[in-house]
């Protein structure tokens, strides 16, 4: 039986939810999430991590450093970051072994704070190696994560880990972008303000569904075939 927003937020006040009830309540009645299907790259992806869950070959870390870092406002900034670009948000799940993406609300746990000013600096590097080879759940996501770690009172290593499924490096300018200019406008007391983008990966992935079942999918697919056909030659790579 479904209750209200008003019920809802009674029982969160009375204690009888937690902030993560809450908001699965309030999914619930938005009704379900929109499914969308994965480019032919995302299913190979995704049926790699699948085979192999605790892969971290497919993670794209971010790292820098930040001096004098307001760390209220960088959270705020990563939540814009994060709404104006929703794939970051999306997590990868499966119907009878058919992988399908949904967009979710920004999760609590992306941000993750901790001070590592007791840690030797010959240290930190290996720590911050093992940080950004942490797999990913691309079924329960989140698939992008923000690590801050704090140094001393003025000096903030990012560390931004983003799973390649949802992401690129010819995105990250973009994101660097969008994330920076959205932190210094908060700085400044400005407004953010969401753009309109003309075009969403979704629509890429229509695009390409489209090529593919089309007279040029079959080119490209007759092409591999002979390409692939006969006996295949035997790789000598050397092994570890």
């Amino acid at each position: 039986m479904n209750i209200s927003i008003n019920e809802i937020i009674s029982a969160y006040k009375k204690g009888k939810l937690t902030l993560v009830e809450v908001k699965k309540k309030l999914q619930e009645l938005n009704g379900p999430l929109p499914k969308y299907s994965l480019s032919e790259g995302q299913k190979g992806l995704w049926a790699l991590q699948k085979t192999f869950p605790e892969m971290a070959a497919y993670n794209v870390p971010l790292c820098f450093r930040i001096l004098d870092l307001d760390v209220d406002m960088f959270k705020k900034a990563s939540q814009f970051l994060m709404k104006q670009h929703p794939i970051l948000n999306s997590v990868i799940k499966e119907d009878n072994g058919t992988p399908y993406q949904i967009m979710q609300s920004v999760q609590d746990n992306v941000f993750q704070h901790k001070d590592l000013s007791g840690i030797e600096s010959d240290q930190i590097q290996s720590y911050l190696n093992q940080k950004a080879k942490q797999p990913f759940r691309l079924e329960k996501g989140p698939l992008l994560r923000v690590h801050l770690f704090s140094l001393s009172n003025q000096e903030t290593i990012v560390l931004i880990n983003i799973h390649h499924i949802i992401f690129d490096g010819n995105s990250a300018l973009i994101l660097m972008k969008t994330l920076f200019d959205a932190y210094h406008d908060l700085i400044d007391g400005k407004e953010l303000i969401f753009i309109s983008l003309p075009a969403t990966y979704n629509d890429f992935v229509k695009e390409e569904q489209k090529m593919v079942k089309g007279k040029e999918g079959e080119s490209r697919l007759l092409y591999w075939k002979k390409q692939m056909a006969g006996t295949l030659p035997i790789l000598s790579l050397p092994t570890d």
